[in-house]
């Protein structure tokens, strides 16, 4: 991974710690041939986890991919030819040598595709049949969801990765969808779901000297997140930006963090690369000998940088704290991160449906994000801290409300539109789009029994934490894009 990105750094050391560790966890039997596929199974989800955690979300699905084809080309569940046309297509075809499509409707990638795949031995009559019976792909092919409806003649009885061949010569927008289904057929369904970062768990694997290092992007800033940790562990944690003329602060506090044994967190290290060499050095040492407290941790932020210390890389922990993909996963990060005091706050019955609704704005503006100029003209960094601020308004106002009056939508839909999420907010039709979700959404008739923010996607009422994440596990892990307000083919982008 570390050809996609420089950062993605992974040092032999670390996989044979997961390797112990899966050892010693995995289930044991007293049969060889069992045992070895315990450990194997215990090792595969262990670095899927290990490194999933470090890398950013628009690679995590290439990995796990990556991961599974080659794991059943070990197997021979798939042949190399196999493999090859999922990954090249008919891109190495030329046009002019191929037999002459048979309609205009059929774009020549596609059909380049098409005759590829007739190269495999369950495609070898394709090109026929899609000349005997256009008019039946067609109606298959103009499909919203084509990997859902009935594959025309026979096709539907190939198994989900020939579907998946079938899929991507067809209909390359619906790739990643149909890839999901291979990945949790081949893999197990853990595979394919969104991993959720636990903070509490990475630092129960750390050690003094092992840093943790989190790569940024857009709206992931792991402080507030570390600040919690530590306040929940009773430790203190001090921290420095880098930049110029910070590397002489930032000694001076990991000195004394080592002595007293408190975290340290340097943000923004990529400003300060030579002093990335030097504590690299300083932890070298260390490890062959130094005294420090046990306790000590040290916390990095840092964006992508070539010139990062790839030794630094390889001891760190690494993380990313972007937003996960979907509807369930957004939502279940978002009440892991509430503890229960805040469900029980208000005696209110508006209040717990309107936390939900906030949540649910939250992740919504999070995932538009992901589209793109489609989902914003600018992408802007919606974060926790915006949810936070609105979940305490809520409290406040709902506090301060006249019982009689009851509460006042057009302040609420001002803060969230116009301060806690649209002070964030600069592109004027960007502007009008939350304005929109907030007019539609937060009004009385939420509380109906009929509101939907989309079909499908209701308002969920609890009195538990507990009950809330137990719910989201029956939620669909893929959405289509109309639950975002878009059009259905934003996902080509």
């Amino acid at each position: 991974m570390s050809i996609v990105n420089y950062m993605y750094q992974t040092s032999l050391v670390q996989f044979l710690e997961r390797f112990d560790l899966s050892m010693a966890r995995s289930e044991k039997s007293p049969v060889t041939t069992r045992r070895i596929s315990f450990i194997n199974g215990y090792l595969t989800y262990e670095i899927f986890k290990y490194k999933s955690r470090g890398l950013y979300e628009k690679h995590k699905y290439m990995f796990v991919l990556l991961l599974a084809l080659k794991i059943d080309l070990e197997r021979m569940h798939i042949t190399h030819e196999e493999f090859q046309n999922f990954i090249k297509g008919g891109a190495a075809l030329d046009l002019n040598t191929c037999p002459p499509k048979p309609s205009r409707w059929i774009t020549d990638l596609t059909w380049l595709n098409i005759v590829e795949l007739s190269s495999l031995r369950q495609f070898q009559y394709i090109i026929q049949q899609v000349i005997t019976n256009e008019k039946m792909w067609k109606t298959w092919f103009d499909k919203d969801a084509p990997e859902e409806a009935m594959f025309p003649l026979n096709y539907g009885s190939l198994d989900v990765f020939r579907k998946l061949l079938l899929i991507r010569a067809w209909c390359p927008d619906r790739i990643m969808v149909q890839s999901k289904k291979y990945i949790a057929q081949s893999m197990g369904t853990k595979f394919a779901e969104p991993m959720l970062l636990n903070f509490e768990a990475m630092y129960f694997e750390s050690r003094a000297l092992t840093p943790m290092i989190c790569f940024l992007s857009i709206g992931s800033d792991p402080t507030p997140y570390i600040e919690q940790l530590a306040k929940r562990q009773e430790f203190k944690c001090k921290s420095i930006s880098m930049g110029q003329g910070q590397e002489i602060h930032a000694r001076k506090l990991l000195v004394e963090a080592m002595n007293e044994g408190f975290w340290a967190l340097l943000q923004n290290c990529h400003l300060s690369q030579e002093y990335m060499q030097e504590i690299l050095v300083l932890f070298l040492e260390l490890e062959k000998g130094g005294t420090f407290n046990k306790n000590f941790r040290l916390w990095l932020t840092t964006e992508e940088h070539e010139k990062f210390p790839i030794s630094l890389l390889q001891m760190c922990i690494k993380f990313t704290n972007e937003a996960p993909s979907g509807i369930r996963a957004g939502l279940t990060r978002t009440y892991i991160s509430m503890n229960q005091d805040m469900l029980d706050y208000s005696d209110s019955k508006q209040y717990i449906p309107l936390i939900y609704a906030i949540s649910f704005l939250h992740t919504i503006v999070q995932e538009r994000r992901k589209f793109g100029p489609l989902g914003w003209n600018i992408p802007y960094e919606f974060n926790s801290a915006d949810w936070l601020a609105s979940c305490l308004f809520l409290q406040n106002h709902l506090d301060e409300a006249d019982t009689k009056k009851g509460l006042s939508w057009t302040t609420l839909r001002y803060m969230l539109g116009e301060v806690h999420y649209g002070g964030r907010v600069t592109d004027d039709f960007d502007k009008k789009l939350l304005n929109t979700f907030c007019k539609v959404w937060f009004t009385d008739h939420i509380f109906a029994e009929d509101f939907c923010f989309y079909k499908g996607y209701k308002i969920i009422v609890y009195k538990q934490v507990t009950e809330y994440l137990e719910h989201f596990k029956s939620m669909t892990p893929t959405d289509v894009p109309q639950v975002y307000g878009l059009h259905t083919n934003a996902n080509i982008t």
